[in-house]
């Protein structure tokens, strides 16, 4: 699987977007039973489904945001995040550093969230979608970012823990 993700990622193989969304699809079906009432055999009923953003600059040089193919597998991502801070490669770092690399990196996407809020965000409920998780600073960080605008209840989806 590291080796997957590792070419889908800094290779730049898109095309293993659908196989990877099959593997996620397929680990959350597995523990559907155990979430919280709200989601159902077709997907998301009551929850929002937000993707970790990449800052522009690594946007526009990978090309794509593997987080938000990845979320696509689950319905349509909502963008209510931004990554503000430009921020150096996680992998790269050890775990005090990933700790602080993304410390106050990430913000609100004003624009969704406005939109949002008109609509399904009032309940709170958000699917954290990321391709791989180490430490959890990424998850936690964007996490604190949207329990500050309001959600109640999020549920982080990786596709990967690494060690």
């Amino acid at each position: 699987m590291k080796k997957v993700i590792v070419r889908f990622k800094y290779h730049f193989s898109k095309g293993l977007s659908e196989f990877l969304g099959e593997i996620l699809r397929q680990k959350l079906g597995k523990f559907r039973a155990g979430l919280p009432a709200g989601f159902s055999a077709g997907g998301h009923t009551d929850y929002l489904i937000v993707p970790v953003p990449l800052h522009k600059n690594r946007l526009k040089y990978r090309g794509f945001n593997q987080s938000e193919i990845l979320a696509k597998a689950l319905g349509e991502p909502k963008i209510l995040l931004e990554r503000k801070v430009e921020t150096s490669e996680q992998a790269l770092l050890s775990r005090a550093e990933r700790m602080k690399n993304v410390q106050g990196a990430f913000g609100l996407n004003l624009q969704d969230l406005a939109f949002e809020n008109g609509e399904n965000f009032s309940q709170g409920k958000i699917f954290l979608v990321d391709d791989v998780a180490t430490t959890l600073s990424t998850l936690n960080e964007c996490s604190k970012v949207l329990k500050t605008a309001g959600a109640k209840e999020i549920i982080c989806i990786v596709l990967a823990r690494g060690n």
